[in-house]
């Protein structure tokens, strides 16, 4: 009986439910979706392209947010503790959804219990990335990579690009001005090639005739001429259809290849053939007639064969019949 009454002792069966196997009910949902969707965060850990900090990793953030704010607003952060410690995920998807969705209260809490912060993730680049500049001014003593200015450049987050750039020592990669560069965030270049080293590479002159920027084109050639210069840049722009951009490309010493003209032809922008046939010597392979033909464009066909392009017929014939394009046969 008196091992019965201690083992019913108020302050032992707590005790001892900490080497018991299982989880609290109220934690049953969130310990649920951390271990379905904790290989997710591995995205925090890897350099800035298109597919990290991307859709997919906001989008599991902002799920656990969802499921984490009324079980916050219920429990207090009385019980936070035993949650960070029921799973090692678990910190980490409440400290990173905190500064994600720019919870300063939580964060600072966090900051309070150092115990509980996931030392794996850079916090400072998810603050960037979320363009939470309070919270990023919480993390001053946390460590960083240049992903934070990469990847707000990239977003056209210019106050947090600012903020890094006066406050913290990682600086940036060549990808913060090709990024900014990518999505037209000719604020961003400006700032950073008058306050950063880094320069660009010719992605970034690349991506902006590809999608037509033909200010940010003016600017780059302008700045980092010798940097970013290449024959890709007038391809890109001849296979998108910006003539305004292959003008000025081709007026600023620019070159192209074949690939300019053939590619315009698949995609019928007779404009840009018309002026990359008179104006450069590149010209075009058999290939344009073919992709021409291929497409249905039968006034680019006609005007190849008025230029006496090289061609190979029976390709061009054979794909347009294909396509089912028999009008331009």
């Amino acid at each position: 009986m008196a091992a019965l009454a201690v083992l019913r002792h108020a302050d032992v069966v707590p005790l001892m439910g900490q080497f018991q196997g299982g989880s609290y009910q109220d934690m049953h949902e969130l310990l649920a979706y951390v271990h379905e969707s904790g290989r997710v965060l591995s995205y925090l850990t890897q350099k800035v392209t298109m597919s990290y900090y991307n859709f997919q990793l906001a989008t599991a953030i902002g799920h656990f947010h969802h499921l984490f704010t009324p079980w916050l607003s219920v429990h207090g952060y009385s019980r936070l503790p035993r949650l960070l410690s029921s799973s090692c995920d678990m910190a980490a998807f409440v400290v990173v959804s905190s500064i994600y969705f720019g919870d300063v209260g939580l964060v600072e809490w966090a900051c309070q219990h150092r115990c509980h912060f996931p030392t794996s993730y850079p916090l400072v680049d998810i603050a960037a990335w979320a363009a939470q500049l309070d919270v990023l001014r919480l993390l001053g003593n946390h460590p960083g990579t240049t992903n934070a200015m990469d990847v707000a450049s990239r977003d056209g987050h210019l106050v947090i690009v600012t903020y890094l750039n006066q406050h913290r020592q990682e600086g940036c990669t060549k990808a913060a001005i090709n990024l900014a560069a990518r999505f037209n965030h000719i604020d961003v270049v400006a700032y950073l090639q008058s306050h950063r080293s880094e320069g660009c590479s010719s992605d970034s002159l690349v991506w902006a005739a590809t999608h037509g920027h033909l200010t940010m084109v003016q600017f780059l050639l302008r700045h980092y001429y010798d940097t970013v210069s290449s024959s890709l840049a007038m391809d890109a722009a001849s296979q998108h259809g910006h003539l305004d951009v292959v003008k000025f490309l081709h007026a600023h010493g620019q070159t192209c290849t074949t690939d300019a003209v053939d590619y315009a032809c698949l995609n019928g922008h007779l404009g840009i053939v018309k002026f990359l046939l008179h104006h450069r010597h590149e010209g075009a392979t058999t290939r344009a007639m073919s992709y021409a033909a291929a497409s249905g464009h039968l006034d680019l066909v006609t005007f190849l064969r008025q230029r006496n392009v090289p061609a190979n017929v029976k390709m061009a014939v054979t794909n347009a019949r294909k396509n089912g394009h028999f009008h331009v046969t």
